[in-house]
């Protein structure tokens, strides 16, 4: 089971047949998932509300795949706030005081230009993902 209380509508879910489905409504007890046809309604721990195969939601589809390629959170300077890549494909590290460095000389993962609008992410956020992911 999953923890669906942070769903939000278009993000996509794994369901434990495998299909793969489509967030297209949150209320505060219970998300609608959509996949081949189907539309199933699921509790907030993932437990399909009706009869419906005895379906369940089983994981999140990881949007962020690039994650696993980021360095270690840790090797950035204590007053840097954020992470995020620029259209010109440069990651650029902000920091506390709203200056900014590149980060030159440091391994990053190459991102496609979809998923730039996916790429901000702080450097608080990065450490929990790195520690939740080992």
């Amino acid at each position: 089971m999953i923890d669906l209380s942070n769903a939000k509508v278009d993000e996509e879910y794994i369901l434990s047949n495998g299909y793969v489905a489509t967030t297209l409504l949150v209320t505060g007890d219970a998300v609608v998932l959509g996949f081949v046809g189907v539309t199933i309604m699921a509790n907030m721990s993932g437990e399909t509300l009706h009869a419906n195969g005895g379906l369940s939601v089983s994981a999140k589809v990881d949007q962020r795949p690039w994650l696993k390629d980021m360095p270690d959170a840790g090797i950035f300077t204590d007053d840097a706030v954020e992470l995020l890549i620029t259209s010109h494909g440069n990651w650029n590290v902000n920091l506390i005081d709203g200056g900014k460095y590149q980060t030159h000389g440091i391994k990053m993962p190459t991102l496609t230009s979809d998923q730039w609008k996916d790429s901000k992410i702080s450097i608080v956020e990065l450490a929990q993902w790195q520690k939740d992911n080992k």
